[in-house]
Formats: C-alpha cells, structure tokens, sequence
C-alpha cells in the first residue's frame, strides 16, 4: 500500500500518467467506431465496449511490453527506459479503469456497487489480455507474430471465448476476421510505439469487411 502511493506521488509515474491519458484517448477513439457493433455483430452495451476495449488495450500493452525488452535488451547497464515503459504500463492501466468507475457511476452504479464491478472488470481483464497474448503466440517482436493473412487460431478461439460469449453464431462468422485484424494492430502499435507515446496518434489497420451474422 505503501509503495503504490509512493508510486502515485511520483512526479515520474505523473507525467506518464498524462501521457497515458492522451494514448487512452486515442485507443478509445477506435473502440467506439461503429463498425465493431454493425459489420461485427458485437453487442453494443457497456460489456461489449468494454471487450472491444480490453482486445485493444490488451494489445496496447504487450507492444509496449515488447518494446519494453528490446530497450533492454539493447541497453541493459541502465534499464531506465525500460522502467520508463513499465511506469507508463501501469499509468495506462490506471487511467482505464479510472475511465470505467467514471463511466459506471454515471450509469448509476452506487458507492457500493462500483468498487465491486471494477474489481471484476480488472480480473476479466487480466484473464483476456493473458489469451490475447498467447493468442499472439508469446511475441516479442512484431516479427515473431504470425503474418497477418494467416491469423492464429488460438486467437481467434479467444476473440470468440470472450468478445462473442453467448452470441457463437456471430463469433464464428467474425471472429478469425477480427483476430487478422487484432494482429494487424499488434504488428503497426510496436512498429510505431515511440510516435504513439510521442503523439499519442495511431495508425489502425483498416477493419476488414464481415457480414454481420443472421
């Protein structure tokens, strides 16, 4: 408890957090295209936000853990820049789940009940990022991901697992075109991560076209 607020006070973990802010910004622009919740059969309620949210912050994360590795990797007698991304991980985190509790107590969630749903938001969270991951198949570069005409499978399983729970009829039909996708963003986010904290500006992948199932 102790260390957190150290690390809150930090005048470091402060201007990451307002870098952070700008990068989420910027992430949540995308979530919100509405292409995800027509051509894509997604649910366009506060869940299916959140997992359209969670794939691409998911993503946002583990390029920056890649970058992360490489700077050390080049550089290992300091490790400053390294904790420079380990400090902004943990400031994106934050500001994403600052932006739920605001969102949940404008719907009308009580006192009460927030903390308890952003508690399970977090654990759901954890668990999705950690099957994109593996769906990415463990890269630490954007080389070592597969290329993106031929989207893994284990991802796409873990799209359908999470973003088409209850809905399989729509999971099946877009789930492979949105972990081509999912890829896509995974290889351009490491490829550019340095302009995305600089500018907090992304260049997505076009969403490739899908019929919404029937």
């Amino acid at each position: 408890m102790i260390s957190r607020l150290f690390t809150l006070i930090n005048p470091s973990y402060r201007r990451a957090k307002r870098r952070a802010r700008r990068v989420f910004e910027g992430v949540m622009a995308q979530t919100r295209r509405p292409d995800f919740y027509t051509h894509f059969a997604i649910p366009d309620d506060f869940d299916g936000r959140f997992e359209v949210l969670s794939l691409h912050s998911a993503l946002f994360l583990k390029a920056l853990q890649v970058q992360a590795l490489q700077v050390r990797a080049q550089s290992p007698q300091t490790g400053a820049s390294a904790r420079d991304y380990s400090k902004m991980s943990q400031a994106y985190f934050d500001v994403m789940f600052e932006n739920l509790d605001y969102a949940l107590r404008e719907m009308g969630v009580g006192d009460l009940g927030v903390p308890r749903r952003i508690k399970k938001y977090m654990m759901a969270f954890h668990g999705r990022a950690k099957a994109y991951e593996a769906g990415l198949g463990g890269a630490t570069s954007p080389s070592n991901s597969p290329p993106h005409d031929s989207p893994r499978h284990d991802l796409a399983a873990a799209i359908a697992r999470n973003i088409y729970f209850g809905h399989e009829a729509a999971g099946a039909a877009n789930s492979m075109a949105l972990a081509s996708y999912a890829q896509q963003c995974f290889e351009l986010m490491s490829a550019e991560m340095e302009q995305i904290l600089s500018t907090a500006e992304f260049r997505f992948p076009a969403l490739p076209r899908q019929n919404k199932a029937a």
